[in-house]
């Protein structure tokens, strides 16, 4: 089955000021759901969202909701919803992305951009 990513927006963006955070560390954390949708005519499309945050240097705190639409060439049945495609190849597809996202959002904001490390989508999958 062939597997396109045909979209990708911020579902939620927050930028805070904390006091508490000394910039030293960046506590980069990220949550991965994937989503179906409900309706019975739609059996091709599926979306991938990461929830993550982390701290910068300059004492802020981000919080991103960033989500992926994908489309594949064929019905998503459960055997698809279970295996790997959705919830490993997806992500590692989408996951390039939303680190262009941060860095250039950093930037753009007047500060100093971030490269989110690399993930291993294979272990997040298995913790999770």
């Amino acid at each position: 089955m062939k597997l396109q990513m045909i979209k990708s927006s911020v579902i939620d963006l927050q930028l805070s000021k904390s006091i508490d955070i000394d910039g030293s560390e960046t506590n980069f954390s990220l949550n991965l759901g994937v989503g179906f949708p409900d309706d019975e005519n739609d059996l091709n499309h599926f979306a991938v969202t990461f929830f993550s945050e982390f701290q910068i240097k300059e004492g802020y705190i981000v919080k991103i909701h960033y989500q992926s639409i994908f489309e594949t060439d064929g019905l998503i049945n459960d055997d698809f919803k279970k295996g790997n495609f959705p919830k490993v190849n997806a992500p590692a597809i989408a996951f390039p992305f939303f680190r262009a996202f941060v860095a250039t959002f950093l930037v753009n904001a007047g500060y100093d951009p971030i490269i989110l490390p690399s993930v291993n989508f294979v272990e997040l999958n298995k913790r999770n």
